[in-house]
C-alpha cells in the first residue's frame, strides 16, 4: 500500500524553503543589479510570497524573450 504524505505542500511553500530557493537561485547570480535589489527587501518578499503561495493567488509575471546565438540561434523565453 502506497505511504500518504500530508501537508508537503505546506512545507514546501515555507519560509525556510523559500529562503533555501532564492539561495539556489543566486549562485553565480549576487553582483546582479535585480539580486542585489531583491536581497534588500529579501524577508519582505519572501514573507509576500509565502502568503500568495499558501493562499493561491500567487501570479507569476510574464516571460523575458532574447535570442541566443552560441552554439546555435535559438529563442529564449525565461
Amino acid at each position: 500500500m502506497p505511504k500518504t504524505v500530508r501537508n508537503i505542500y505546506e512545507n514546501a511553500v515555507s519560509f525556510e524553503n523559500l529562503l533555501l530557493a532564492h539561495k539556489k537561485a543566486r549562485c553565480g547570480k549576487r553582483e546582479k543589479k535585480k539580486v542585489i535589489l531583491v536581497e534588500l527587501i529579501l524577508e519582505q518578499e519572501l514573507l509576500r510570497l509565502e502568503k500568495e503561495l499558501k493562499n493561491c493567488t500567487y501570479k507569476h509575471s510574464s516571460y523575458t524573450t532574447f535570442k541566443v546565438y552560441q552554439p546555435k540561434e535559438r529563442i529564449i523565453k525565461a
